[in-house]
């Protein structure tokens, strides 16, 4: 199999264009379409949340088991 080096050359150039044309990341209100692009969905932060709490309710009662073993 032989890869034609300037067809993939080419696709390069051409994915490079079409991500900064599609996804808008130049010109007027640029800011705000990127800033909302990094946003994490609420359900993420929910869920993060939940598990740091149940982290630290799991690390707290390891440190209680451990003091019994003492």
């Amino acid at each position: 199999m032989s890869i034609d080096h300037e067809a993939v050359r080419g696709v390069e150039r051409g994915l490079d264009r079409a991500l900064w044309d599609g996804l808008e990341v130049t010109g007027p209100g640029a800011d705000e379409r990127c800033d909302a692009m990094f946003l994490e969905p609420a359900s993420t932060a929910g869920r993060r949340q939940e598990l740091t709490r149940k982290r630290e309710r799991l690390t707290t009662a390891k440190a209680e088991l451990r003091q019994l073993n003492l």
